[in-house]
């Protein structure tokens, strides 16, 4: 009897994979999706759409920013009276407040800081597409110095969009904290009974 327990109690020792290792090869697999996804658009599109794309995913990366400092703030008092009404997302939010750590890590560092990659690197070939439409025209002065000044005013253009973004999404987050906890929560709550409608079917 010991010795079975004794070669039983390794396997109760296991631990599951460490957070950091999942968070890890989540991130590189969102990025590397995310990033082939915008430069192919950013490439194959004219300037007016490739500029919207890159708005698109600054706004991703501010609405993440403002679900995690939600998440971080918001009071469980509303959505258990939500939750105990049995309001559908209600559950949801709750879950996402009892795993704040890992849900604003996943939203503020990986979604956010990836946006925020991914949005630097489209602006970059945006400026490429830039530099080549006005060619003829940085061809007058200096050429160097206007791709430059050109590339330079793009960089600082998408920093000032995303940082003012999550200065004004912090503020609005902080004071809305528990209704955008519970969007979040909704909209997990549409897509989990989305899914059972698929598995019932199937």
């Amino acid at each position: 009897m010991e010795s079975n327990k004794k070669e039983e109690s390794p396997k109760r020792q296991k631990k599951p994979m460490n957070w950091a290792v999942k968070i890890t090869i989540i991130t590189f697999l969102i990025a590397f999706f995310m990033g082939m996804f915008a430069d192919v658009l950013s490439k194959n599109l004219s300037l007016f759409p490739a500029l919207m794309v890159l708005i698109f995913i600054i706004l991703v990366g501010i609405i993440a920013d403002m679900a995690g400092i939600a998440i971080a703030t918001a009071d469980e008092k509303t959505l258990n009276a939500m939750a105990a009404r049995k309001i559908g997302g209600a559950k949801e939010a709750l879950l996402l407040l009892k795993n704040a750590e890992k849900a604003t890590n996943i939203f503020n560092d990986v979604i956010g800081d990836i946006a925020g990659i991914v949005s630097g690197a489209t602006g970059t070939t945006i400026g490429v597409y830039l530099v080549v439409l006005f060619q003829e025209l940085l061809s007058r002065g200096n050429p160097q110095l206007g791709e430059f000044l050109l590339l330079s005013l793009l960089s600082a253009f998408v920093a000032a969009l995303t940082v003012g973004g999550k200065a004004a999404g912090k503020k609005y987050a902080i004071k809305n904290a528990e209704k955008i906890v519970f969007l979040v929560g909704k909209i997990a709550y549409y897509f989990k009974n989305i899914g059972l409608v698929f598995h019932k079917k199937s």
